[in-house]
């Protein structure tokens, strides 16, 4: 095998050793560096850093000119201290004393376990001592013991698609469901790997003729098969038929069909947390006016809207104010939608047109296109962003100081509720619904703007969930 590029690689200032130019510590040393990866962006006409994939983190556009930066981190993690020298004047004992020191100490310890033993005995014998065994339990939230109820040698298979990485949301959820995968897997000494299936023509993976392709190619040793993509749904469903004696977890999924027991179709009450975000926004906005948008008008999106918009309503209602929600009546069920959940540039559109008429504040629900409303925020200021499905702070890192909080999908929470109840055999096919009680939804943390979020908001949020879980506050209109 040749040598790597030299253009791709650098020299290790510390070992001297060459090494990917990308690598962030050093093989061979253990150095750390500081990775920068830059590139052009077409779209925003500047430098811009990427992804891995190569999409501009700012407008998730495809980006040129590949540029990576690399420097040293000054301060490496310390050595272990050096052995300390024999302080002058102090003598070194003796081969023999050392053997005569080490037999005292033997003896002495024997002593005293003949001691121990026989006090032991006589307090069982004549006390009345009883010694009841201890039962070690796992700090897990199974007993191990019910390993036992594992289908034999079962093998965890996730199916990500290929294009999965050049979207930040789908890739985001890919993480979620592999940590909680693997965590299952080393818990119940199972097995975890992620499957890429072939590539659908024209993304189309509904059709009849792609659901034969899937079949036919799922690994034969797949007895647990999870999906995050809400495309592959419908393939799920028509793989569950045809393999009954395997378990399907489709994620992101609302499966309006006859319930089949051994598919898991998982959905979201997002209308719940979002509630929560439109407390929020209605008590962090300074113009009282929020602005809001979405893909396309299906219920799995207007659910958020509803529920932020009834949110703000609360807000008023409890503190006397008039904070209005921009982009969606819900009387009418009317408001804007993008018709798109890839292009960021239409999402910059509608994020321009809400903070134009006065939206301090935006609740994008559209996929990949939300970033463009990101983009708007940032660029006009002192506009700040509520992110949709996943923690927009931790996997859209540009924005995370205008990003107030976000409305997460816990994906991890729902495969480990599902493999928690295969291991009880008590796996039910069907849709199954993640809400505040389950932890399958959740408001994201404040992180850089904490200091927007009073106490008392805070204070509220946190009575509002409470209140939502016991039934006494409607998410949906």
């Amino acid at each position: 095998m040749g040598k790597p590029n030299i253009c791709m690689t650098k020299n290790c200032p510390l070992c001297a050793e060459q090494i990917p130019l990308e690598a962030a510590t050093c093989e061979y040393c253990g150095a750390k560096f500081a990775v920068t990866i830059t590139s052009y962006c077409t779209y925003c006409h500047d430098m811009r850093e990427a992804d891995e994939s190569g999409y501009c983190l700012v407008c998730q556009h495809k980006v040129v000119d590949r540029r990576v930066e690399s420097k040293l981190i000054e301060e490496q993690e310390p050595l272990p201290p050096a052995a300390q020298p024999m302080p002058v004047g102090v003598s070194t004992p003796s081969p023999a004393k050392r053997r005569s020191t080490w037999l005292w100490l033997l003896v002495s310890l024997g002593v005293t376990a003949l001691i121990g033993m026989i006090a032991i005995k006589f307090l069982l014998t004549v006390g009345g001592w009883k010694i009841t065994p201890i039962s070690h339990t796992p700090i897990t939230s199974t007993n191990a013991s019910r390993n036992s109820l594992l289908p034999s040698n079962l093998k965890m298979c996730q199916v990500v698609l290929g294009t999965s990485k050049e979207n930040p949301f789908e890739a985001a959820f890919n993480r979620q469901a592999e940590s909680a995968l693997q965590q299952a897997a080393s818990m119940y000494n199972a097995l975890s790997i992620t499957i890429v299936p072939p590539a659908a023509a024209d993304n189309d993976y509904a059709n009849d003729a792609y659901q034969n392709i899937f079949i036919e190619w799922l690994p034969a040793d797949c007895s647990f098969v999870v999906t995050t993509n809400l495309f592959l749904g419908d393939v799920m469903r028509s793989a569950a038929k045809v393999y009954p004696d395997r378990y399907f977890l489709a994620l992101d999924y609302l499966d309006a069909n006859e319930p089949l027991p051994n598919l898991w179709a998982q959905n979201y009450a997002m209308d719940q947390v979002s509630f929560l975000a439109g407390y929020l926004a209605a008590a962090v906005s300074r113009t009282g006016k929020v602005g809001t948008f979405g893909g396309a008008q299906y219920p799995t999106i207007t659910q958020y809207m509803d529920g932020f918009t009834l949110g703000v309503q609360y807000y008023n209602q409890k503190h006397g104010e008039n904070s209005r929600v921009l982009g969606w009546d819900i009387a009418t069920q009317c408001g804007l939608f993008t018709d798109d959940f890839g292009l960021p540039e239409k999402g910059k559109e509608m994020g321009d047109q809400l903070i134009a008429q006065g939206a301090d504040i935006l609740f994008p629900v559209a996929g990949r296109t939300s970033s463009g409303a990101a983009l708007s925020a940032s660029l006009h200021g002192n506009v700040y962003i509520i992110g949709t499905e996943m923690d927009w702070a931790q996997n859209i890192r540009y924005y995370h100081k205008i990003t107030l909080t976000s409305t997460e999908k816990r994906l991890d929470r729902s495969v480990a509720i599902a493999i928690e109840a295969l291991v009880n055999e008590a796996f039910k096919g069907g849709q199954h619904t993640g809400t505040l009680v389950s932890g399958e939804i959740s408001l994201a943390p404040y992180y850089y703007l904490d200091n927007l979020v009073t106490p008392e908001i805070k204070a509220d949020l946190i009575k509002i969930k409470a209140d939502i879980i016991l039934g006494q506050i409607k998410t949906k209109p």
